[in-house]
């Protein structure tokens, strides 16, 4: 069990580090000046943006707790929590993607879903090693 949280605390911290770093660099060049309509709307997505990135940091830290202490009695309910809020991420991604019209080439280059399946399926597998 703890050999899964620790991949699973050091995959969220790559993705943390990477959605933080590169990520907003990456992000910040998108912004347009233009009418204050369009820059409302790059902001609310800039905000947004900002939600994974703590959720990252949230994941990262929580599984990093369940790997080195005993904090926590009930850890099986707890990475279950974990895992059903990753697929929640993960659905939302390929919802958004598979219904937008370019969204189904982008979902086969854009590959952060996996990342939170993966994420979950650790999640679920050492809350079943842990019962």
């Amino acid at each position: 069990m703890k050999t899964l949280l620790l991949i699973a605390a050091g995959l969220s911290l790559i993705g943390w580090a990477a959605h933080t770093f590169l990520g907003t660099k990456e992000f910040l060049s998108t912004k347009v000046s233009s009418t204050a309509k369009i820059l409302n709307n790059w902001y609310q997505s800039y905000c947004a943006w900002h939600l994974i990135t703590i959720d990252l940091l949230m994941f990262t830290i929580g599984f990093s707790l369940l790997a080195f202490t005993d904090l926590v009695e009930t850890k099986s309910d707890i990475l279950n929590f974990l895992g059903v809020w990753m697929i929640g991420w993960a659905v939302a991604w390929i919802t958004t993607l598979a219904f937008s019209k370019e969204g189904r080439v982008q979902l086969r280059k854009l590959h952060q879903w996996m990342i939170f399946l993966i994420l979950a399926g650790c999640s679920f597998w050492a809350a079943v090693l842990n019962t």
